[in-house]
Order: structure tokens, then sequence, then C-alpha cells
């Protein structure tokens, strides 16, 4: 995009708020560590952590189960996930 003003609604990065919350995935165990808000969630159903910063998941019933109400108030919300598919032999 070219000069201006920067189009309405637009705000400067140096102005956005900071993450709420944030989960790396490194560790070991059962849970997934909030390095940023402290709202720890738990590994269920089989999934594991990969111990290279991922969770491993057998494509069955595994998610991270996250605090209860841990968006309530917030206007808006971005999520962002990196996601690698690996295929079997």
């Amino acid at each position: 995009g070219g000069g201006g003003d920067g189009g309405a609604g637009v705000v400067p990065c140096d102005e956005l708020p900071s993450a709420a919350h944030r989960y790396t995935f490194d560790g070991e165990g059962a849970v997934v560590a909030d390095m940023v808000g402290g709202a720890d969630g738990e590994i269920l159903g089989g999934a594991s952590l990969d111990g290279g910063g991922g969770l491993a998941l057998d494509g069955e019933d595994d998610h991270v189960n996250l605090p209860a109400g841990l968006l309530a108030g917030l206007r808006d919300v971005t999520v962002m996930a990196w996601v690698s598919v690996a295929t079997p032999a």
C-alpha cells in the first residue's frame, strides 16, 4: 500500500495491545503453560507434548482444555496457530 493516512480503522503496531495469553507447548507432562497470563491448559484425550514445542495428536479425541471464561470480557480475539500434518506411511 501507499502513503496516506493508512485507511479507516487501521491501528499502528506500536499501539496494539499485548497478548493476553500465549501457549508455546514446550515442556513435558499434561499441562500446556500460558507464558503470559498464567491460564494453563490441560492436555486430554491421549495427546502429548512432543518435546519440540508441539502437541502430538492421534486423530481421535485429543484436545487442550483451557480455563473457563478465558475470553470473557474481550471485544476482539485473534488466534494464531502453526499446524504440521504428517501423513502415515
